[in-house]
């Protein structure tokens, strides 16, 4: 059996899997988010690594009850494997403790400093260099920040980490970063290595030594004490950070294979080989453990947002949601990607791009007619129509039909 743990911005969670993959039991923590200032955002690092002891330590009770006693084989886990949230700037010093709150990926308060790299060309340079299109919650304006800000700081740091190998760090000492979290903002997408030109052109280059050496297979170790519940000896991976992290979970892969999450963040992650970095600077490339592949992302802060609006525009409430999404997975086996999609009565159609992402585990042989639907005033349009919008398989369906008023925005119903 292995543990995994998702550290993520309100709440930590760790599930139990059999061998075969499936669940078998879960815990889970809030986080607590401070807000000392508006539009400023930490964590309490030792808050948030107790919660993964605490989550861990849970079910090692529970499932492996020998486990810290030094029991057999086969009452210890196969591994503790650890995602976390994404960006942000984590300091640390060098054993691994904060000399600061953690500084979360929601907080604004290097926006100044991005604007004037904006304006100076700088974003520019970078995103050419790395394929990242810099925000304020990123580790390099967030570095730049802190440096104007608080020097003395900088200068007790060890490592400007992410949330996952510091946890990894706390637990293992391994000191280490994977090729996900190190994508954003400094690392060369073709040789996985921190590029000395970005560095440069942000005036970091000082500071290069704050960055965790990456290990294109992920950081590996060993638990270094039963503070988790876990004996001592546990082997413990930090994976890749929470989106390419679900990617994998989801089976998307291969080039063409997409994914939507629907989070705090609503992000939009397709898989590719190409790395086109001369075209306007936008989104991410987020390497990937296969060499030369790469998760084109394009996150934006308004999943929960997106969420609520659809919500309100079908008149349900968030408690709705569970069952929806159990929905949902059933109408997915009943629902194969082959299918053609019927042409609404209402509908005009458009040219669906690409390879069509993975929504059944199989993938769609061909291109396929998207319809774009505009609701005839007083009609009734599908719940399972707008669902299909948020990701979920077309051909769910559901007793729940609400009126559609003209001027309501468009719908698509896709294989």
């Amino acid at each position: 059996m292995d543990v995994g743990v998702d550290v993520g911005t309100t709440v930590t969670k760790a599930v139990v899997f059999d061998d075969d993959g499936r669940p078998l039991a879960e815990a889970s923590r809030p986080t607590r988010l401070v807000r000392p200032a508006i539009g400023r955002f930490e964590h309490e690092t030792a808050e948030i690594v107790a919660s993964v002891n605490e989550v861990v330590g849970e079910l090692a009770a529970s499932h492996f009850p020998s486990s810290s006693r030094g029991g057999t084989v086969g009452d210890r886990p196969g591994v503790l494997a650890i995602t976390a949230q994404g960006d942000g700037l984590w300091l640390v010093d060098p054993d691994g403790t904060a000399v600061r709150p953690a500084i979360s990926w929601l907080d604004a308060r290097s926006s100044a400093i991005l604007e004037r790299w904006t304006s100076d060309g700088v974003a520019d340079r970078v995103f050419r260099r790395s394929g990242n299109r810099m925000f304020p919650g990123a580790s390099g304006p967030l570095l730049a920040a802190v440096l104007a800000e608080e020097p003395e700081v900088i200068a007790r740091a060890g490592t400007a980490a992410y949330c996952k190998d510091v946890v990894m760090q706390q637990l293992t000492g391994v000191r280490a970063t994977d090729v996900s979290d190190a994508s954003a903002p400094f690392l060369d997408p073709r040789t996985q290595q921190y590029d000395d030109e970005a560095l440069e052109a942000t005036g970091l280059s000082e500071l290069q030594h704050l960055l965790a050496p990456v290990e294109p297979a992920g950081p590996v170790g060993e638990l270094r004490d039963d503070s988790t519940g876990m004996a001592a000896g546990t082997r413990v991976s930090a994976g890749p950070y929470d989106l390419p992290a679900a990617a994998a979970g989801a089976g998307v892969d291969q080039p063409g294979d997409a994914l939507l999450t629907v989070g705090t963040t609503l992000a939009c992650q397709v898989v590719t080989r190409e790395l086109p970095v001369d075209g306007e600077p936008a989104g991410l490339f987020l390497g990937t453990w296969t060499p030369g592949v790469w998760l084109r992302a394009m996150p934006a802060m308004v999943g929960t947002a997106a969420l609520d609006r659809v919500l309100a525009l079908v008149g349900l409430g968030t408690d709705r949601l569970p069952g929806l999404l159990a929905e949902s997975r059933s109408a997915r086996k009943a629902s194969p990607c082959s299918r053609t999609c019927p042409k609404p009565a209402n509908a005009r159609r458009s040219w669906t791009p690409g390879r069509a992402a993975r929504s059944t585990g199989s993938r769609c042989p061909r291109r396929r007619p998207t319809w774009s639907v505009r609701p005839a005033k007083g009609s009734r349009t599908p719940l399972a129509t707008v669902w299909t919008r948020l990701g979920g398989p077309a051909g769910s369906r559901s007793a729940a039909e609400v009126p559609a008023a003209a001027s309501g925005p468009r719908s698509s119903r896709t294989c």
